[in-house]
C-alpha cells in the first residue's frame, strides 16, 4: 500500500486540473494551437471516466463475484460493500497509519476475490466457449495489453507482470480514490519527504 500513500494526492489535483481546463476549454483552444475541441472531448472523458470509475469497478466486482462463485447478486453485493464501508469509516476517522494498515487488509482480501474471479471466469470461458460475454471481454482486456506491449517493444516485459493488474484493479479504483478524498485534509504530497509528518 506504499502506492496509495505515494499517489493520494494525484487523484484530487488531476481532477481539479482537467475541471479548471474544461471551465476555460474556448480560451485554451484559441491560445494554445495544440490544444484541440478533440482533446478537449478526451478530458471531458476522462473526467466523467474517473468520476464513476469506483463505482463500476464496485459493481463489476459484486457481478464477478456474484458468477464466480454462483452466489446471489444481493449477497456479493453485501461481501463487497462490507469491506469497503470498513475503509471508509477508518478513513473518515482513523489516523494516516491506521488507514494505510486497513488498505492493506482489505486490499489483500479484494486480491484474493479477484484471484478467485480470475479461476471462476476462466472456468466460465470454459463452459461456455469463447464466444461468450466472458471470454469476448476478457479476450479484449488481454489483446489491449499485448497490442500496447507489441507496438512498444523497449517496454515488453512490462506485461509479465500482467496478472497484478488484474489483482489490483478494486484497490487502484476503489481503495485509492476512497483514501484520496478522505485526505484531502493532509497538506503533505506522499512523493516529497515530510520527516514531521505535518497535517492539519
Amino acid at each position: 500500500m506504499h502506492k496509495l500513500s505515494l499517489s493520494y494526492r494525484w487523484i484530487p489535483s488531476t481532477l481539479a486540473n482537467i475541471i479548471d481546463l474544461l471551465k476555460d476549454y474556448k480560451n485554451v483552444i484559441t491560445v494554445n494551437e495544440s490544444i484541440s475541441i478533440w482533446y478537449i472531448v478526451y478530458q471531458l472523458v476522462m473526467l466523467i471516466s474517473s468520476i464513476l470509475g469506483p463505482g463500476t469497478i464496485f459493481l463489476m466486482v459484486v457481478g464477478a463475484i456474484s458468477i464466480s462463485f454462483n452466489i446471489d447478486t444481493k449477497l456479493a453485493l453485501l461481501v463487497v460493500m462490507l469491506p469497503v464501508l470498513t475503509f471508509c469509516i477508518i478513513c473518515l476517522v482513523g489516523n494516516p497509519s491506521t488507514q494505510l494498515v486497513c488498505a492493506q487488509i482489505v486490499g489483500a482480501l479484494f486480491a484474493m476475490l479477484m484471484t478467485a474471479v480470475i479461476v471462476g471466469t476462466s472456468l466460465q470461458i470454459q463452459k461456455d466457449g469463447i464466444m461468450s460475454p466472458h471470454s469476448i471481454f476478457l479476450f479484449a482486456v488481454i489483446g489491449s495489453f499485448t497490442t500496447a506491449a507489441i507496438l512498444h517493444p523497449l517496454e515488453f516485459t512490462c506485461i509479465i507482470p500482467g496478472i497484478l493488474y488484474f489483482l489490483a484493479i478494486p484497490c487502484m479504483y476503489m481503495l485509492l480514490p476512497i483514501y484520496s478524498i478522505c485526505n484531502l485534509n493532509t497538506v503533505t504530497w506522499g512523493t516529497r519527504e515530510d520527516p514531521a509528518g505535518t497535517y492539519t
